[in-house]
């Protein structure tokens, strides 16, 4: 029991905190007080406020439907990857057409981000403390999930590996892009 309640906790703050940041990337997209537009009040000479200007027609914007809990994004050759924290999978997005490719792709409970590097797409998995691979030219799981510390929340990659950012324990994992073998996991960090 003790477990589960750590877990829903965890689950809470993670969703908290990532509610946040999707607020905070919606205030500075929408231009809201960063510099995106003039939110200055403007007054007439006895000091009545005037109207503001109407805002200039912007270009059409697609919103494309992904499923619920949309978590994070990866892109590959044409395709966004989309991790949907809701339901453990990714969907794959065709670029010029905006439509889903495929069916959902399972990953692990709680996948929250992406990464792509050397041909796969790389899911962190923040309650399973694992990480998914997924071969980007046939959408198909490879292996088995890979264990990594506890709670990894942010991933990326280069120098031909994937690094994880794991929360809970404050340490990074470095994952063999290639082989998808742990190569090695560092002392805490944070």
């Amino acid at each position: 029991r003790g477990a589960m309640n750590k877990r829903t906790t965890l689950r809470t703050r993670a969703m908290r905190a990532l509610l946040a940041t999707l607020a905070t990337l919606a205030l500075v997209a929408g231009g809201g007080g960063c510099g995106g537009s003039d939110n200055t009040a403007k007054v007439d000479e006895q000091g009545a406020p005037t109207p503001a200007p109407a805002p200039e027609p912007e270009s059409p914007v697609e919103v494309i439907d992904v499923g619920a809990a949309p978590a994070g994004l990866a892109f590959s050759d044409g395709t966004v990857w989309v991790v949907r924290n809701q339901g453990d999978t990714v969907v794959g997005l065709d670029t010029q057409s905006g439509k889903v490719v495929g069916k959902p792709i399972p990953a692990g409970n709680g996948a929250l981000a992406a990464v792509v590097e050397e041909g796969g797409v790389w899911v962190a998995n923040m309650f399973d403390d694992t990480v998914t691979r997924i071969d980007s030219r046939t959408s198909k799981v490879v292996g088995k999930p890979i264990p990594v510390g506890d709670q990894p929340m942010a991933i990326a990659a280069g120098e031909g590996s994937v690094w994880v950012f794991n929360a809970l324990d404050g340490t990074v994992t470095r994952i063999d892009a290639r082989t998808g073998n742990v190569l090695s996991t560092s002392p805490r960090v944070v």
